[in-house]
C-alpha cells in the first residue's frame, strides 16, 4: 500500500497543502503530520473524534472517521473511492475534537487529477480493418 505524508499547518492562513492523487484511486494512507507555525502543537490524548470531511466539487459532501496518533501529532486519512470519484480541486479539512469540547481544524486540498478513462465513458472496440482482411483472406 501507498502512504503519502504531508505537514499541514493547524493555523488557518499559511501555506495549503495539497494532495494529488488520481480519480478512482483508493486504498492510498494520506498521513499528516500537523504541526503550528506560531508554536508548540500537541493532539491532546483527551481526543475524542478525528474526522475527515470535505465537499467535491460535484456539490457533494464527504465526511468519514480518520486516525488521530498523540505520540506524532499525526492524523491519518484512509483514501476511498468517494473521495476520488471526482476529478478537480477540492477543500477538505482535519477536525479534531476534545473531550473539553475544543476543536481543531485544518484545511488541505485534495487535487484529483482525471483518469485517462472516466467510469462513464463507454469502451469502443476498435477494428483494424486491414488486419480484418487479411486473417479472413488467410483463412480461406
Amino acid at each position: 500500500m501507498i502512504s503519502q505524508t504531508h505537514k499541514l499547518d493547524v493555523v488557518p492562513g499559511g501555506v495549503t497543502a495539497v494532495v494529488h492523487v488520481k480519480q478512482y484511486q483508493t486504498g492510498e494512507s494520506l498521513v499528516f503530520e500537523l504541526f503550528s507555525r506560531f508554536g508548540d502543537f500537541e493532539i491532546s490524548a483527551a481526543y475524542t473524534e478525528c474526522t475527515v470531511r470535505g465537499t467535491k466539487s460535484d456539490g457533494n459532501g464527504y465526511s468519514a472517521n480518520a486516525t488521530c496518533d498523540p505520540s506524532n501529532n499525526s492524523v491519518t486519512v484512509q483514501l476511498t473511492e468517494q473521495m476520488t470519484a471526482v476529478a478537480g480541486r477540492q477543500p477538505y479539512e482535519i477536525t479534531i475534537t476534545e473531550s473539553t469540547g475544543r476543536m481543531i481544524t485544518t484545511t488541505f486540498v485534495l487535487d484529483v487529477h482525471r483518469a485517462a478513462l472516466d467510469a462513464d465513458t463507454v469502451e469502443s472496440e476498435s477494428v483494424i480493418r486491414e488486419g480484418q482482411t487479411i486473417v479472413e483472406d488467410y483463412l480461406e
